[in-house]
């Protein structure tokens, strides 16, 4: 389960699970559970061995390579910088993590159960078995038959016939009673934020506060948009970038409801933006929260000492070179800079207060960096309901004071790009896919290499499998 972000689980009755092949079925398994009846091929390889996170620690790496790393957070919860600087968890970071894995589990396990007749004490003692081939499933009730594709299809009858995609698409929406009614905005973005436009990088993809802030104003000043609906898949990123996010959100509020729909993380910067809505939606499984700061600078000096690069600074003014590569902080220096981090951090949780209506003290507490699941959160007050896009599609009609069954028009902004740049920007971006290293590696090795300064970045780059 990458990221652990299990799925929403509804289904229709027509439903079959068909999972293939992967040297972990947690996620494939899950997925699949929902359906009515779940068959696996013969050699099916979809282990259901529970869930393992896997965190990554560099705090070695920089005394190889001659490079202080320095790395100033705020607070004992943000734990990014942990994994850059440490060789292993602090004792904050190994209850976070604890407390996350135990959320996702206890999900993992109610849904599976209730979607096969079990309990979640039973799934436990079944997948700490472990369950390994198509057979183990069978005989533990996890699936209904072991069959291939062809095999399943005539299982259906004679009546059901296979749909092909091409199909689909000459269905026009108005032909089933789409595309009427009130108008609803569906603002969409995903990736790391930063402060131009969206699109892909050497990190994946990016998601620009220029792009969705021009969106949210677009869907807020067309007078027959009435409720706007902005989903969230991001990590955060940019201080600046959530920051003139946030802004574009308060504006759109001002003027016609915003509801946030959290995909599978919205955390950080991710928050910092979502803060600002009129509501908050979250699947029980969103990450979420990590309300604090972290400030990456290396220095890089014994490094190009050892490659025979040397390098002379000339300067006017105290604090000229405070964020040079090339030197290591006074103690006056870092005491400057830890205030930076306080000031940012401050002014994130007071935003958090208003747009949540909570007293300050109360989002200290939940603050200090600290990820929550989207479950955890809805009962501490972060989040207003739980849900997919549905509920946070419901929640606008509510405030837009549309009745809950009427049909509504979903118009989506910001337009999609043009097909080949965009495609030739994302090959370009993911030039590093064929890396051997696990991603959640790479995203940290990565870190250090980004322009120096804060962030608001949740501690997203691990495996939750």
């Amino acid at each position: 389960m990458r990221h652990c972000k299990p799925c929403s689980k509804r289904a229709s009755r027509s439903l079959l699970g068909l999972p293939g092949e992967s040297t972990s079925g947690n996620r494939e398994y899950y997925l699949a559970s929902v359906a009515d009846k779940v068959y696996f091929a013969e050699t099916a390889l979809l282990p259901l061995t529970g869930l393992q996170a896997t965190y990554y620690f560099l705090g070695e790496v920089w005394e190889h390579l001659a490079v202080e790393l320095r790395v100033e957070q705020m607070a004992e919860y943000k734990t990014l910088g942990d994994q850059l600087v440490r060789t292993s968890m602090s004792e904050a970071h190994r209850e976070m993590a604890n407390a996350l894995l135990d959320s996702l589990n206890a999900q993992f396990l109610a849904d599976i159960a209730a979607a096969r007749g079990m309990t979640p004490a039973q799934v436990q003692a079944l997948i700490d078995t472990p369950l390994l081939t198509p057979q183990d499933f069978l005989q533990a009730g996890l699936i209904d038959g072991i069959a291939y594709d062809d095999e399943v299809v005539r299982k259906l009858g004679p009546e059901v016939k296979a749909v092909p995609l091409r199909t689909y698409r000459r269905v026009r929406p108005a032909s089933l009673g789409l595309g009427r009614g009130p108008k609803i905005a569906v603002v969409a973005g995903a990736g790391t934020l930063v402060p131009a436009e969206s699109g892909w990088s050497a990190m994946g993809q990016t998601l620009g506060a220029k792009t969705l802030a021009e969106a949210l104003e677009q869907a807020a000043a067309d007078d027959t948009i009435r409720a706007i609906v902005l989903r969230l898949d991001s990590p955060g990123g940019s201080v600046l970038a959530a920051d003139l996010l946030w802004r574009a959100v308060k504006r759109a509020t001002a003027r016609k409801p915003v509801v946030v729909s959290m995909a599978g993380v919205a955390a950080s910067g991710g928050y910092y933006a979502a803060a600002g809505a009129s509501k908050i939606v979250a699947l029980p499984a969103t990450l979420t929260g990590s309300i604090g700061v972290v400030f990456l600078l290396p220095n890089v000096q014994g490094l190009l000492a050892k490659l025979g690069v040397h390098a002379e600074t000339l300067t006017r003014g105290r604090y000229a070179d405070l964020f040079s590569p090339l030197r290591s902080w006074s103690a006056a220096e870092r005491q400057t800079v830890e205030q930076l981090v306080r000031a940012l951090y401050q002014r994130f949780t007071r935003k958090v207060a208003e747009g949540r209506g909570l007293p300050p003290e109360a989002v200290e507490r939940l603050a200090r960096g600290r990820v929550w699941t989207g479950a955890q959160a809805q009962q501490l007050g972060l989040v207003d309901a739980l849900g997919g896009f549905e509920v946070a599609l419901q929640l606008a009609k509510e405030a837009a004071n549309i009745p809950a069954e009427a049909p509504v028009q979903l118009v989506r902004f910001p337009r999609a790009p043009r097909l080949l740049p965009a495609l030739l920007q994302r090959l370009r971006g993911q030039s590093r896919a064929a890396s051997p290293w696990p991603r959640g590696l790479q995203r940290l090795l990565a870190l250090p290499a980004a322009p120096p300064g804060p962030l608001l970045v949740m501690p997203w780059v691990f495996d939750i499998r």
